[in-house]
C-alpha cells in the first residue's frame, strides 16, 4: 500500500511557527468545492514555458479582475499555481517563503495589487490581539461592519463586530499622551470584566496544541485520515488521536471549519 503523504496530515507538527496560519488557509481552503470550482472557471492555463506560475498569476491580466483576492484570505492562494492539488508543504520551503515576503512595492508594473499582504498572514496570532485587517482570519472586515457595530452598542453597550460565539473584532481610541501603560492595562482589564462573553476559567488547554491554527490543521490532518481508513486500519504512524471520539469530535469540527470557507 502506498504511505499516505505526511503533508496531508502532519502539517500541525511540521509547518513552520511563522507559516502555521498561511498553511491553515491554504489547507482548508483547497478543501472549499466552491472555491475550487471558482478557481477551475476562471484562473488562466499557465503558458508552456513559464518558469514561475506564482510570478505569472501576479502579472496576468487575471488578477488584476479578481478584487476578492486582496481581501479574503480564503481565495488569496489561487494566485498560487499548485493550489489547490499540492499541499502547502510540498511546495519548497524556499519559494514558500519568497511568496510570503512578496510585495507589491516589488514591481511597480503590478501596483493594482498593493493591498495583498501574503506576510500580514505570518503575523495572525488567534490566541491574542491582531489587527482588523482585510488579511485577517475574518470576512472583509468593511462589509456591514457599520451596521454590526451600531447594533451590538445597543445590545451589549459597546460596539464589537461578533465574527462567532468565541470571537469579536472591536475597536478602542487611545489617548497615548494620556495614559500610562498601567493605566491601559486596568482599562482593558475593567473592559474584560464589564464585555468578556467567555469566562477565563471556562476555557480548556491542550499543552500538546498552543495554536489554534495548529489544532485545526491536526483536526483537518485527522478528516483526511479518516476518509483514507478505516478507524481499526489507521497505520501506527499517524496517532493523531487515542480515543474514537476524539478522531470523531475532530472530523467533525474539520468538516465545520471548510463549511465556513465555502459560504
Amino acid at each position: 500500500m502506498t504511505p499516505f503523504p505526511r503533508e496531508l496530515w502532519a502539517m500541525f507538527v511540521d509547518c513552520p511557527a511563522d507559516e502555521l496560519a498561511p498553511c491553515y488557509f491554504y489547507e482548508y481552503s483547497r478543501e472549499s468545492t466552491s472555491l475550487r470550482e471558482a478557481c477551475a472557471n476562471s484562473r488562466p492555463v499557465i503558458p508552456s514555458g513559464v518558469t514561475n506560475g506564482f510570478d505569472f498569476y501576479l502579472s496576468s491580466p487575471w488578477s488584476t479582475a479578481q478584487e476578492e483576492l486582496m481581501s479574503d484570505p480564503a481565495r488569496t492562494f489561487m494566485l498560487w499555481p499548485e493550489w489547490p492539488d499540492k499541499p502547502y508543504l510540498q511546495i519548497s520551503a524556499e519559494e514558500r517563503r519568497r511568496r510570503l515576503r512578496w510585495s507589491a512595492k516589488d514591481d511597480p508594473k503590478i501596483a493594482h495589487l498593493k493591498k495583498l499582504s501574503f506576510f500580514a498572514m505570518t503575523q495572525l496570532s488567534p490566541e491574542g490581539l491582531r489587527p482588523v485587517s482585510p488579511a485577517g482570519a475574518t470576512a472583509p472586515s468593511g462589509e456591514s461592519w457599520s451596521e454590526a457595530l451600531a447594533a451590538s452598542q445597543g445590545k451589549l453597550g459597546w460596539p464589537v463586530h461578533p465574527i462567532n460565539a468565541s470571537m469579536w473584532e472591536t475597536v478602542f481610541r487611545i489617548d497615548w499622551k494620556a495614559f500610562s501603560d498601567a493605566q491601559l492595562v486596568d482599562m482593558f482589564q475593567a473592559w474584560l470584566d464589564k464585555y468578556r462573553p467567555t469566562a477565563s476559567s471556562n476555557l480548556t488547554e491542550n499543552p500538546s496544541v498552543t495554536n489554534r491554527f495548529e489544532t485545526h490543521l491536526k483536526q483537518l490532518g485527522a478528516l483526511r485520515v479518516l476518509r483514507k481508513f478505516k478507524e481499526d486500519e489507521i497505520p501506527p504512524n499517524i496517532g493523531l488521536y487515542q480515543d474514537k471520539s476524539e478522531w470523531a469530535r475532530a472530523r467533525l469540527v474539520a468538516q465545520g471549519v471548510i463549511e465556513w470557507f465555502s459560504v
